[in-house]
């Protein structure tokens, strides 16, 4: 189990921040800038990408994050931080099947 969120800058290349996922066994990788969180990328987010054109990987990974990111309070208890997170996902609703700004 991992102790620290595993976190990279918007200009990180797709190809680097999907690496340290790997290395590190994460599904996720938040996107901060000025110590703030932008956005998440994820394993499902990857599963939208079309990488039949190989120059894709060395795009921002800010070109493909899900944002804004939802952030709590450092000090919420994890059943209330779990809760809140069901809870934006009833109500953000199913993403998109096309984002054709991927492909």
């Amino acid at each position: 189990m991992q102790t620290s969120i595993l976190h990279c800058t918007p200009d990180i290349p797709l190809c680097q921040a999907a690496k340290c996922m790997a290395k590190r066994l994460c599904s996720s990788i938040v996107i901060v800038e000025n110590h703030q969180a932008l956005g998440v990328w994820t394993e499902h987010d990857a599963l939208m990408i079309n990488f039949s054109t190989p120059s894709i990987l060395m795009r921002p990974i800010a070109e493909f994050m899900t944002s804004p990111a939802h952030t709590t309070p450092h000090q919420i208890l994890l059943s209330k931080a779990l809760l809140i997170t069901e809870l934006l996902a009833l109500y953000s609703g199913p993403k998109p099947k096309n984002r054709s700004q991927f492909y």
